[in-house]
């Protein structure tokens, strides 16, 4: 398993994943990065509609599959978000 995502910025640098949570620094042009907030908004607001779709369509075995991927989501979502979501980066350092 990788621990490490490239610099959206630089594309030279590396950030630990662990570090992504809560604010991350790279190593190369000492920007912040972190996980890109309004894509870890827009996502469970799409799966829940999405669900309330499936549901309102009497798509009962897309809406279970849906509240499966909201649920995990929910429990996951630092992990998924650090791991796979887009990166933004933040010129001033700290």
């Amino acid at each position: 398993m990788r621990t490490t995502r490239q610099c959206p910025e630089c594309e030279s640098g590396k950030v630990q994943i662990a570090a992504i949570r809560d604010g991350a620094r790279c190593d190369y042009c000492h920007s912040n990065i972190e996980a890109n907030f309004g894509c870890s908004i827009v996502a469970p607001f799409a799966l829940a509609g999405l669900m309330m779709m499936a549901y309102r369509l009497e798509l009962d075995y897309l809406g279970h599959f849906l509240l499966g991927l909201l649920l995990v989501y929910a429990i996951y979502h630092k992990f998924i978000t650090s791991h796979w979501f887009p990166l933004k980066c933040y010129e001033d350092a700290w």
